[in-house]
């Protein structure tokens, strides 16, 4: 598993806080997480190559169990 150090919320984030802002900024998100990852999956540590479409943000424990970090930056990774 990839270690992120010093994760840093992008202002554009913290903005948005429900499923509709998310959607509209999903692809900003993306870019900015996995540059922190230095475009590597954050679970196998393979390169995630250009193709962003391909990749996805997870959520580290799952919204499912872990309502309330559904909007923690800390728990977002790319994979």
């Amino acid at each position: 598993m990839l270690k992120v150090e010093n994760k840093s919320e992008p202002i554009f984030f913290i903005k948005a806080k429900n499923w509709g802002d998310i959607q509209e900024i999903r692809f900003k998100l993306r870019e900015d997480i996995l540059q922190e990852q230095k475009s590597m999956c954050a679970y196998c540590e393979k390169f995630i190559s250009a193709n962003k479409e391909k990749s996805n943000i997870d959520h580290f424990k799952t919204r499912n169990l872990f309502p309330n970090l559904v909007f923690d930056y800390e728990n977002l990774f790319i994979s």
